[in-house]
């Protein structure tokens, strides 16, 4: 894991992570990046394959648990995983983002975790003194 991207928090079943940074760009790129170490134990890609994600939400809590949820389904259906995230735009009811990252063979890939979705229990996004802090559990 890289130092700062993300903390794994104490729970019983499933994986709470625990995300700073200084700018909500930074939450979520950090948000995306963890959920595909997590997958797979990779820090890096190759960035041979680049895609874009547009999101709609109400609020920077909803749109954290959607971004994550449809890099799930963009690694379920399209075996890709992501680890360069550039937003386009980013408000707390909308993001568009670039992402890199690569194709995996699902005959030679290992998971880490079976991460199944981004859920709202104990989802937290708030602005602290030092930027932004979020907490969301992954269930595995």
């Amino acid at each position: 894991m890289a130092p700062g991207r993300y903390e794994l928090l104490e729970h019983t079943a499933d994986l709470w992570l625990r995300l700073r940074g200084p700018t909500p760009e930074d939450i979520f790129a950090n948000a995306g990046w963890a959920l595909f170490n997590l997958l797979t134990g990779r820090e890096t890609t190759s960035g041979s394959v680049a895609d874009v994600a547009e999101i709609e939400a109400a609020d920077y809590d909803e749109l954290l648990v959607h971004y994550l949820n449809e890099l799930l389904y963009r690694f379920e259906t399209r075996r890709t995983i992501f680890s360069e995230f550039r937003f386009e735009e980013l408000t707390p009811q909308r993001l568009r983002v670039k992402l890199f990252g690569e194709r995996i063979a699902p005959a030679t890939f290992v998971g880490r975790f079976d991460i199944k979705s981004a859920t709202y229990h104990e989802l937290r996004f708030q602005r602290t003194a030092d930027g932004y802090e979020a907490s969301i559990i992954l269930d595995i």
